[in-house]
């Protein structure tokens, strides 16, 4: 999990609250994972940021490197023009790398998005989805973490890109 806020104050007023949960289990065919964030900001009265998403990703495995992915996406972003879009894909993923210290795994398939426009109206089509997540364990304290993800559309695509460093501090503290 995560969590964060600011406030300042001064000649401009801003507070800021961001929150995140990201949780997965791992049987013995299925993975499953979840994750939500929400990214709330107002500054001198005016709201400036108000991002929220949930997510399921289930996968099946068919071997030690293959395996079968699906997805349900949940997201509210106004300020991107929707206020409601859903998103489900499902596909076949890859684990091209997989040690005690480093993964990466690698998804692709088909996609259908369903966007509620903030000015009325909605948007769907079916798009291909890709997406790679790559885990680094540097040293027992330090993990590098990489997601990118494409959602290719006829007249809508996403792109995404997350870089992470933890450094752990103390216990689960990082």
């Amino acid at each position: 999990g995560q969590i964060g806020a600011s406030r300042t104050t001064g000649t401009s007023s801003s507070t800021a609250l961001a929150a995140g949960l990201a949780l997965k289990r791992v049987g013995i065919d299925w993975t499953y994972k979840f994750r939500a964030l929400a990214d709330y900001q107002r500054s001198n009265g005016l709201t400036t940021q108000e991002q929220f998403l949930a997510e399921l990703a289930p996968e099946y495995r068919l071997s030690d490197q293959v395996f079968l992915y699906g997805l349900g996406r949940w997201e509210r972003d106004r300020f991107q023009g929707y206020s409601r879009r859903l998103t489900a894909s499902g596909g076949i993923g890859y684990h091209a790398i997989k040690t005690d210290t480093m993964h990466l795994d690698l998804r692709a398939g088909p996609a259908w998005r369903d966007t509620r426009l903030v000015g009325g109206g909605s948007e769907s089509a079916f798009a291909g989805l890709a997406d790679a997540d790559f885990g680094w364990q540097v040293s027992p304290n330090l993990r590098l973490g990489q997601t990118a993800s494409a959602l290719v559309a006829d007249d809508n695509s996403s792109f995404a890109a997350t870089t992470s460093l933890d450094a752990k501090l103390v216990g689960a503290l990082s």
